[in-house]
């Protein structure tokens, strides 16, 4: 205070202005500290709304080691899918925010603002692949990583392997003859993590012959899986090579049979050398659905390019798929690689 007293009154105006400054700083810090896992528990487990599906796709890059000191790393991307179910409504003005718990317990917070869920003026010009809309796309969301520290002279962990996601839409609807409403999704999905998968109870499988694509014989009365790989270059036959996969659920009548839930793509491969703790999973999870993958027209085919020398070996397919009956089907298969041909 003798302090205070000691300043002209510029000086304590100045005081005060700069104490406001500090003291909203601290504020709004501590109201994004303060939130945790508990302010999402009350998220719906049901990927949607009469208007509107939410489906998210969890794909992970993984980095081969360059030089003595680096490590294999692990990167993972987001992205929600909107299936549009009203035909004949306008979808104005949406907005998706992102909770993503990791493996350390951490929160990633990110949000996505757009008028991209443009007006349906012409109802009879729109098919089911038009109405959907990738809304929210995070390149890198989160990673697992082992830093090399040169003053140390050790390796730092840090595992931030994405655990759950939670997920809250809110959009502008207007319906034939009626005024606009602002409506709010929120839905809540744990993850498959490559631990909780025991590859070496999957049930080898083999591939029906196709035109493009090879149909890969899966065990279920609800999904359709077709694969091919695709070299990046025939000169670079041992460097990389990208594996297509595409998926369409089987339908009766003209309505889906599945009503939702996980495929997840894994391509296992040997442990790399510098992993002598075994710190990183020995599968890759090359794509994984989840939601109303129903309705996924609009990206049936997915492709990655990956090292070569990561010596990849098989392609595992896990599915646990909620069928429109009220029955639940899982699946658990593999095939290897080399039995994919190349195109």
């Amino acid at each position: 205070m003798k302090f205070i007293e000691k300043l002209n009154n510029t000086g304590k105006i100045l005081f005060l202005i700069l104490t406001v400054i500090v003291l909203s700083g601290i504020l709004v810090l501590a109201g994004s500290l303060n939130k945790d896992v508990s302010a999402y528990e009350n998220y719906s487990t049901i990927p949607g709304d009469e208007n509107m599906d939410i489906a998210l796709r969890v794909k992970e890059r993984r980095t081969f080691p360059t030089t003595s000191t680096d490590k294999e790393m692990q990167y993972w991307d987001l992205q929600v899918y909107l299936h549009l179910k009203d035909q004949k409504a306008i979808y104005r003005n949406a907005t998706v925010y992102v909770a993503l718990l990791k493996n350390d317990g951490t929160i990633k917070y990110e949000e996505k603002s757009a008028n991209i869920l443009t007006g349906i003026e012409n109802p009879s010009n729109v098919t089911g692949s038009t109405s959907d809309r990738s809304i929210f796309s995070s390149y890198s969301i989160t990673s697992k990583t082992l830093t090399y520290s040169s003053t140390t002279e050790e390796y730092v962990k840090k595992d931030g392997a994405p655990d759950k996601v939670y997920v809250k839409v809110v959009y502008e609807i207007r319906k034939e003859n009626q005024d606009n409403e602002v409506k709010t999704i929120t839905y809540q999905c744990d993850l498959i993590n490559s631990d909780e998968i025991d590859f070496t109870k999957a049930e080898a499988t083999s591939v029906k012959e196709g035109t493009t694509f090879l149909d890969l014989k899966i065990p279920s009365e609800v999904l359709k899986v077709k694969v091919r790989t695709e070299l990046s270059s025939l000169a670079s036959k041992s460097d990389t090579y990208r594996l297509n996969i595409e998926y369409n659920p089987i339908t009766e009548d003209g309505t889906n049979s599945m009503k939702d839930g996980v495929v997840a793509l894994f391509l296992g491969m040997k442990n790399t050398e510098s992993d002598t703790d075994e710190f990183f999973s020995n599968y890759i999870e090359f794509a994984a659905y989840y939601g109303a993958i129903p309705y996924l027209y609009t990206i049936p085919q997915v492709a990655t390019e990956y090292n070569g020398s990561f010596e990849i070996d098989n392609l595992y397919v896990y599915t646990l798929l909620n069928k429109a009956d009220g029955t639940t089907e899982t699946s658990n298969i593999y095939i290897p690689v080399e039995e994919l041909p190349a195109y």
